[in-house]
């Protein structure tokens, strides 16, 4: 049954539909609006272990492509996505013929344009809904709901004939106070003092106000950091005391790590760009990968000297490298623990799975020839779908970057081996012959 649920912050929404969705046939699609919320929730299921992913801006088209490739082969019992991958066509077509049993909408007062979060992406759901083959049970999960809210979620998700639940808001741990001091900096101090021993947040109207406060606190000797939009990515990552952060300026050509480099740094490109390249005594550059702004590496990247394939990382632009120290990262942080570990799981999670896909493409090139690549590209790909027919995430341009090799003549190959009866294929779908 259709249900709409109307329940305070830790009254426990995400069990409501956690708990059915791993009872049910079928997988369970949540639509979040907040990536980070994603990350917590798919990697607080699995340290239970419940088989759960998501789809959202934070993953490469590879990584996606994977995704969905498990989701096929009943990996998963819970995905989240962003609301936006809803008008994605080729999402709806791959979700059509997957077998969905409920779709459950966190934070659905994003639906309403009397709410005070409205998300566009959030009237695409009943569409997304609609053009299911069979319609699922539809839930629709909030904090906090006026009465025309209420109205326009059951009225815009269509539900049917919906259990509405409303658990109320009073918290008893919570309560509000307003107080009108002629002097709200003393007063600030005056409260603080009085709780010297606990932890506290003091939101500010502006940027300028924040660094207003911070001055007046650090200045009192108090234990305190900042935090808001303006701020580096260092600063940021400073304030949650979680890495040795420092950040490096690289022109166009230079080296950022030479084969060999023995560090306990990875790198965040924070500008520009950088490449991952593969290097012969003649100075031949092999490019195994390009990392854009957001994209990580590492000493992973750096192979011994000596070895057949000498891996560096040098600028392709110039740009700005965020250096992040390894060590300091599997340091429990005894001022900001959970963010500290919320973080480290996620990195070591994205860096685990790039790292991965990276060695794993290291095998396929290092091949001498490339009908050698695509066979071993594609019997990899087999034995991770346990099956002789699959698809792949890339197209055929895609492909041969991939494996780093020209084009036409990847298809050369790929029509020989049809021909010789040892596949067949169709765009990105493949079927290997004995």
């Amino acid at each position: 049954r259709d249900v709409l649920a109307i329940m305070p912050t830790g009254a426990g929404k995400s069990l409501c539909y956690e708990i059915p969705a791993l009872m049910m046939d079928g997988i369970t699609i949540i639509i979040s609006p907040l990536i980070s919320l994603m990350q917590d929730q798919v990697t607080a299921l699995k340290d239970l272990g419940i088989t759960a992913t998501y789809i959202n801006s934070s993953l490469s088209d590879f990584e996606i492509g994977n995704v969905l490739n498990d989701i096929k082969n009943d990996k998963y019992k819970i995905v989240y996505v962003a609301p936006e991958r809803l008008e994605s066509q080729s999402f709806i077509d791959f979700m059509a013929n997957i077998k969905i049993a409920m779709v459950t909408v966190d934070e659905a007062h994003c639906i309403s344009q009397w709410g005070q979060d409205f998300r566009p992406s959030y009237l695409k759901i009943v569409e997304f809904i609609n053009k299911l083959p069979k319609r699922p049970v539809v839930g629709a999960f909030t904090a906090t709901a006026t009465q025309a809210v209420k109205e326009d979620v059951i009225r815009i998700l269509m539900l049917h004939n919906p259990k509405a639940i409303t658990t109320g808001f009073d918290r008893k741990n919570l309560y509000w106070e307003v107080r009108t001091p002629k002097d709200k900096s003393k007063e600030l101090v005056k409260i603080l003092k009085e709780h010297k021993d606990e932890s506290g947040i003091i939101y500010c109207i502006t940027r300028k106000l924040v660094e207003e406060v911070y001055e007046l606190l650090s200045g009192l000797g108090m234990s305190v950091s900042k935090y808001h939009a303006g701020l580096t990515d260092e600063e940021i990552l400073s304030v949650l005391h979680c890495v040795s952060a420092t950040s490096i300026f690289k022109t166009e050509g230079t080296y950022i790590f030479h084969a060999g480099d023995s560090t306990e740094e990875m790198g965040l490109v924070l500008s520009g760009s950088a490449l991952i390249i593969q290097e012969d005594l003649w100075g031949h550059r092999n490019i195994f990968s390009r990392c854009k702004t957001g994209d990580f590496f590492g000493e992973p990247y750096a192979a011994k000297p000596g070895s057949v394939l000498n891996i560096s990382v040098v600028a392709e632009k110039d740009c700005e490298i965020l250096m992040l120290n390894v060590k300091r990262l599997l340091v429990t942080c005894p001022t900001a623990c959970d963010h500290h570990q919320k973080l480290v799981r996620n990195l070591v999670s994205v860096l685990a799975n790039k790292i991965l896909i990276f060695n794993d493409k290291i095998t396929h090139i290092s091949k001498r020839t490339t009908r050698e690549k695509l066979l071993s590209y594609l019997s990899s790909e087999s034995i991770k779908h346990s099956s002789l027919s699959f698809d792949i995430p890339f197209d055929r341009q895609q492909l041969a970057d991939f494996l780093c090799v020209e084009r036409a003549a990847m298809s050369v190959e790929l029509s020989k081996l049809q021909k010789e009866g040892l596949l067949k294929t169709n765009r990105n779908h493949f079927e290997l012959l004995t």
